[in-house]
């Protein structure tokens, strides 16, 4: 531990000076991106205040910068009588570590390529079946060196799995507390990287939750690996573990430094720059830290989330491009602003035997709110191939629209008054003819942990929240999600070491 101070010492003041930086510079850097085109609407406002977009570059090259600072001091050359000797690490705990040096920047590499991946979609609005496999090319420089160093590719079995029949087919022996995956280990490692960079992606559309999670995340890789360097009694992982702690302590300071400015009422937008780096930081430092199993249990609630978002995205039940919350009442100043949760409507006929199993289970759940109706004016219909129908055949202006309850309507009322501009006077009916045409139909809260979140909140008594209690209702939630993850580490497989 005498060696292991002074590192975490020059890390943390390190760290520091990155927060003070990043915080100086994001106030000073919003002018240059709002001129660069890199902007962006707050939707859960009803003034639509035009924000800076893309600003989690400056973390981002924070990080980086004050990664390479520590290399002098983690990485200094051993004294040696070879005077081109590789340098290795003169510090007791990562000298037990074989490859340190190389396994670090490996990792600062993976971060920096994520972090240009990232703005570039920002920037170019990549598609999500393109951009979903980046982070597994961005990760390539850490898998690499990771298979060049030999490093183990066993996991530990939980308890409950030892012995059987699971355990039996993949060629386990009796209690086997280690499985031997092999290659199989790199392509879950790669899905690790896919994961951690997405999951904090799709858990967003409220100032400041991005950065929130992170935050928590982080918190609780440092709280893991304090708990090994402080219990184990074997170097090698107390080596990784030190070395995870350097990865994650610079990326907790920049991420505070960013939610200072991107929590509610937001001055600055994050980005996919910022989610995408994060995630990013995350799988490198389980890999590095040769935890990436654990790392899975940290990400309890984007985990769920995700569970929840895949018959949408699926399309079992319809999706919209935005499944944000919606504003309860657009015509309270700001300040005042409630959120509930955005919903999907659609015609009965439109769903198939999957989304309706899929809408009867997330409402016996109570994580999503499921109404039907028997007589339903089609012009309310937002989703489904009977809304489309509809407004092909009977075009509405834009002001003939009833208020729809989901925020992400904006963009479905953007492209009917779009279609509505095609259309002369004489070809659209009257308003009177049309919402008199009724269908049965189904409205449904869009499936997502914070429309989830507010659901149960109206079902507890608060039918609206403030966005910021939200967010920190969502940061509750991972709290949660971490604590369960640590007793499942901890008390699921024996092991502590």
């Amino acid at each position: 531990m005498s060696t292991t101070l002074p590192l975490l010492l020059t890390s943390a003041t390190l760290s520091a000076a990155g927060y003070v930086a990043v915080d100086w510079a994001i106030p000073r850097a919003s002018a240059t991106f709002l001129a660069a085109g890199r902007r962006g609407a707050d939707l859960n406002k009803p003034s639509r205040p035009i924000l800076p977009e893309s600003m989690g570059l400056l973390p981002a090259l924070a990080y980086a910068l004050v990664l390479v600072l520590q290399l002098p001091v983690l990485f200094a050359p051993a004294s040696s009588s070879y005077p081109n000797a590789v340098p290795e690490p003169t510090s007791l705990p990562l000298a037990s570590l074989p490859h340190a040096l190389t396994s670090y920047l490996a990792a600062l590499l993976s971060v920096i390529a994520m972090t240009f991946l990232g703005f570039a979609d920002d920037v170019l609005d990549v598609r999500w079946r393109h951009k979903i496999a980046l982070p597994a090319f961005a990760a390539l420089p850490m898998l690499v060196v990771y298979a060049v160093q030999g490093a183990s590719t066993d996991v530990v079995v939980p308890r409950f799995l030892r012995g059987s029949l699971l355990t039996r087919l993949i060629g386990l022996v009796g209690d086997a507390r280690l499985a031997h995956l092999g290659a199989a280990y790199y392509v879950y490692m790669a899905a690790v990287a896919v994961f951690c960079t997405n999951a904090i992606n799709i858990v967003a559309g409220i100032n400041g939750v991005e950065a929130a999670q992170t935050v928590v995340i982080a918190l609780t890789l440092l709280g893991n690996s304090a708990a090994q360097l402080l219990t184990s009694s074997n170097p090698t992982t107390r080596a990784t573990h030190l070395l995870a702690t350097l990865l994650v302590l610079p990326w907790l300071a920049v991420t505070l430094a960013l939610l200072r400015h991107n929590r509610y009422p937001a001055r600055v937008f994050v980005g996919d720059t910022f989610t995408y780096a994060s995630g990013m930081v995350f799988a490198v430092t389980g890999i590095t830290g040769h935890f990436s199993k654990t790392l899975l249990l940290f990400f309890i609630p984007q985990i769920v989330n995700f569970a929840l978002s895949v018959p949408q995205l699926a399309g079992w039940v319809p999706c919209p491009r935005h499944r944000l919350p919606s504003v309860a009442d657009p015509s309270v100043p700001d300040a005042e602003v409630l959120l509930v949760a955005s919903r999907v409507t659609v015609a009965a006929a439109d769903l198939g035997s999957m989304g309706w199993a899929t809408l009867a289970m997330v409402s016996a759940l109570g994580l999503a709110d499921v109404v039907h109706d028997p007589h339903v004016p089609i012009s309310q219909l937002n989703m489904g191939a009977t809304a489309s129908d509809a407004f092909k055949k009977a075009p509405l202006p834009l002001s003939t629209l009833p208020p729809s309850p989901q925020s992400p309507s904006g963009d479905n009322n953007k492209k009917r008054s779009r279609r509505s501009k095609k259309t002369t006077p004489a070809d659209v009916p009257s308003t009177e003819s049309t919402v008199t045409t009724t269908v049965a139909a189904v409205s449904f809260t869009n499936l997502t942990l914070i429309n989830a979140v507010l659901v149960r909140c109206a079902r507890w008594g608060t039918l609206a929240v403030n966005e910021g209690r939200l967010c920190a209702m969502v940061a509750v939630v991972q709290v949660a999600g971490s604590v369960l993850g640590l007793l499942v580490r901890y008390g699921g497989t024996g092991l502590v070491d």
